[in-house]
């Protein structure tokens, strides 16, 4: 949930992450070998994440995630992965139609 910088969670008891520790998160567990593991995602469930109403919007991966990975040691190679491999690899449909 890339973009919710609150600690706030009505749903659980829980204190919420922000992205700065979302990344350390990632960090660890490709350091722990799960690179090929990881997805990441965000959530434009409300108007008010819409960039229009001050939220970060559908870039914010992109646009601030990104940017704060590679400054935290993340490679190129690695955020490609995250973002393009690991999603086509979930997303695949293995022969369930034999």
């Amino acid at each position: 949930m890339f973009g919710l910088e609150s600690a706030y969670y009505p749903f659980a008891d829980v204190d919420m992450p922000n992205d700065g520790k979302r990344i350390e998160f990632i960090i660890n567990l490709i350091d722990h070998g799960y690179l090929k593991n990881i997805l990441v995602s965000h959530d434009i469930a409300f108007k008010h994440s819409l960039v229009k109403y001050g939220g970060f919007g559908y870039a914010h991966i992109l646009k601030n995630a990104v940017p704060k990975m590679l400054k935290n040691g993340l490679n190129k190679n690695m955020i490609n992965t995250i973002l393009e491999e690991n999603p086509k690899d979930a997303l695949k449909i293995n022969n369930c139609f034999k």
